[in-house]
């Protein structure tokens, strides 16, 4: 058998630790930095109900490519 990665599993604990809290920051900061626009979608907030599956895939790949035109106007980049 082959491992893979060293990494441990945290055991939940009933009182938090000062160093798990650290770890927990310093990994969301890194996801932050990672995907600086995430937060950037062009989305309208609400319920949207789909008659099929296809229906749903298309919505959110225009969900998703109007975020990438945003955010290439947002950032001034030639057309």
């Amino acid at each position: 058998m082959r491992q893979v990665g060293t990494r441990q599993e945290v055991i939940l604990q009933a009182h938090a630790s000062g160093a798990l809290l650290r770890e927990a920051c310093a990994f969301n900061e890194t996801l932050q930095a990672a995907f600086l626009y995430g937060k950037m979608l062009v989305v309208q907030k609400g319920v949207y109900h789909f008659k099929t599956h296809q229906e749903a895939n298309d919505h959110q790949a225009q969900i998703l490519t109007d975020t990438m035109v945003a955010i290439h106007n947002m950032k001034g980049l030639p057309t």
